[in-house]
């Protein structure tokens, strides 16, 4: 599921740099017709890119992913083993109670008491990784969107495209408009450097 959402976060990432780099390259036009005439015909240059290849492929992408697995498996760990000292203390607690083991009932008090604050700080402490989590999360994709844009906008220097789609969004696509392959290569080339 983290997969599934990191990947759309991922894909939302990639349109959205993609559409700035698009409206970053735009002239602004006026509505009069002299205004249109001096303006150059757009040549109808257009390209793809397959999100899902882009992902699969950048180096980058797929470090921030291994990253984020391994944060989210030692959050859970830590926090199974917080929820199973939990219920350890818990039955404890209960064992005494049942054996008749409290000596007064401010005693039980007591520790139902700290049973409750242990409750509460791992109520706390998951809030706080959710958030840590999220924030790497959201880190991450800020990083990979600056550079898919950054590298998009440097290799339409050269190239000259009116438009770069993501295939997702495109009911058909003729396969000699996709440049993935092209553009994975370079992102991955830069990313080493």
């Amino acid at each position: 599921m983290k997969k599934n959402l990191l990947r759309a976060t991922v894909m939302c990432a990639l349109v959205a740099s993609i559409a700035s780099c698009n409206k970053s390259n735009e002239t602004t036009t006026t509505t009069t017709t002299e205004a249109k005439a001096e303006q150059p015909a757009s040549s109808g240059k257009i390209a793809y890119v397959d999100l899902d290849s882009v992902q699969a492929n950048y180096e980058l992408c797929k470090e921030l992913t291994a990253q984020l697995e391994e944060k989210s498996l030692k959050a859970q760990q830590e926090l199974q083993s917080k929820q199973r000292a939990f219920q350890d203390h818990y039955n404890s607690m209960q064992q005494k109670y049942e054996k008749g083991q409290f000596t007064s009932e401010q005693q039980f008090q007591n520790a139902q008491a700290n049973l409750q604050r242990e409750q509460e700080a791992g109520a706390k402490r998951e809030s706080e990784i959710q958030a840590e989590l999220a924030e790497f999360q959201a880190k991450g994709l800020q990083q990979m969107n600056d550079s898919i844009n950054n590298f998009i906008e440097s290799y339409n220097k050269d190239k000259k495209y009116d438009y770069i789609l993501v295939k997702s969004t495109v009911l058909y696509a003729n396969s000699a408009c996709d440049i993935t392959a092209d553009v994975i290569k370079g992102l991955n080339k830069r990313y080493r450097k």
